[in-house]
């Protein structure tokens, strides 16, 4: 029998969603450090690896937050 939080859980969706905020956190980081950097062929290589760092973070983020949605929608809670 599997756990029902790891089988579609909104646990696991959330967690999920929590590591790609994480991940947008470290991209904006990145972007931020880009700015210090003094040789432009460096500063092009991180800025445009932080902005794709964060769109696809951000990205991944909506797509685990709209199936939560989903999940939600399809099985509503049991009133006890």
């Amino acid at each position: 029998m599997p756990f029902p939080a790891l089988s579609g859980g909104r646990i696991f969706h959330g967690l999920l969603i929590l590591i790609c905020l994480a991940f947008a956190l470290f991209g904006i980081h990145v972007l931020r450090m880009a700015y210090h950097l003094e040789e432009p062929g460096h500063f092009i290589l991180f800025f445009f690896a932080a902005n794709f760092i964060i769109l696809f973070s951000l990205t991944f983020a909506l797509i685990f937050l709209l199936r939560m949605r989903q999940t939600k929608e399809k099985n509503p809670p049991a009133d006890e």
